[in-house]
């Protein structure tokens, strides 16, 4: 296998629940969002910026964003109307680390499609964060790069990267060593 097709990106995503999204859904949706980016070989570890009972955020939550981190928030809509299920900010030569995706016009989606609200989360995450990772908002004709989707299709591959999408996030975001693109992550 070649180093390339091997090599695995690891990335952190702070995860700010501003929706209130019932923890068992949220941790189906990231849950399906990993399983997405992991076909992609991309790893991904998750923190919960969620304030604790006494209304304290975890500390790596405050810090400054590092390498190799991004923010996903969960907020209700945008003001834009229900059929925008999420976004990402993408700027050309980054850094984009910035995606959100909303919560309420997905469960409205959710209801009309049946497609269970867990699974629509992490599709739309696993999209929003590909714009991320791919440095650009525009869509593709096939896979979770689509603009516009089925919801109902069953096919797999609708709902999985491109291996022209996955090559490119390869490409764009590991460390090249004398042409040999190296393995991030563990």
């Amino acid at each position: 296998m070649l180093a390339a097709a091997a090599a695995v990106l690891t990335i952190t995503v702070r995860v700010y629940d501003l929706y209130g999204l019932p923890p068992d859904q949220q941790a189906k949706a990231l849950a399906l969002a990993a399983e997405t980016l992991a076909q992609a070989n991309v790893a991904t570890h998750w923190v919960d910026c969620r304030r604790d009972e006494h209304g304290v955020v975890a500390p790596q939550c405050l810090a400054a964003l590092e390498q190799g981190e991004i923010v996903l928030r969960i907020m209700d809509r945008t003001k834009r109307g229900d059929h925008i299920l999420g976004t990402a900010i993408v700027q050309e030569g980054g850094p984009n680390v910035v995606a959100s995706v909303y919560a309420a016009s997905a469960e409205a989606r959710s209801a009309k499609s049946g497609v269970p609200i867990a699974t629509l989360l992490g599709r739309v995450t696993a999209h929003e964060i590909g714009h991320l990772l791919l440095g650009t908002n525009s869509h593709t004709l096939a896979g979770i790069m689509r603009a516009k989707w089925n919801l109902k299709v069953s096919y797999a591959v609708d709902w999985q990267f491109t291996s022209a999408d996955a090559a490119k996030i390869r490409s764009r975001m590991l460390p090249r060593t004398e042409g040999v693109v190296a393995t991030a992550g563990g």
